[in-house]
């Protein structure tokens, strides 16, 4: 069989890693929409205190630090899991495109114009 052709192996292979690949990026991503949730909380109770006239509480001010480097860190594993699951799918995408491999006719010729 050429590289030019279909291969339902490879075909299901793909897609069953690309399915994997798509539910890791779907729970980074609510990893990291969590992350921000928790960041952008801790921004708006900082800035209530502050714009109330009051310093901020030194506790939100340093969870408010450790939970950037939170939302950074999810942010960058999102973009890897997205990027591998982004490759897999064009792979799944260039062998769905080929042609089905042809069957030999009798006398071992193939079918396939191309061989």
């Amino acid at each position: 069989m050429s590289n030019h052709q279909m291969n339902p192996a490879a075909l299901a292979e793909l897609a069953r890693v690309s399915e994997q690949a798509r539910q890791e990026y779907e729970g980074v991503l609510r990893d990291y929409d969590a992350a921000v949730v928790f960041h952008t909380g801790g921004a708006v109770l900082i800035a209530d205190e502050v714009l109330a006239g009051k310093a901020p509480d030194p506790n939100w001010v340093e969870r408010y630090g450790k939970s950037r480097n939170s939302v950074d860190l999810a942010r960058s594993i999102m973009h890897q899991k997205y990027t591998r699951y982004s490759e897999i799918s064009d792979q799944l995408l260039q062998e769905m495109q080929k042609p089905p491999a042809v069957a030999p006719a009798e006398g071992g010729e193939t079918n396939n114009p191309d061989q």
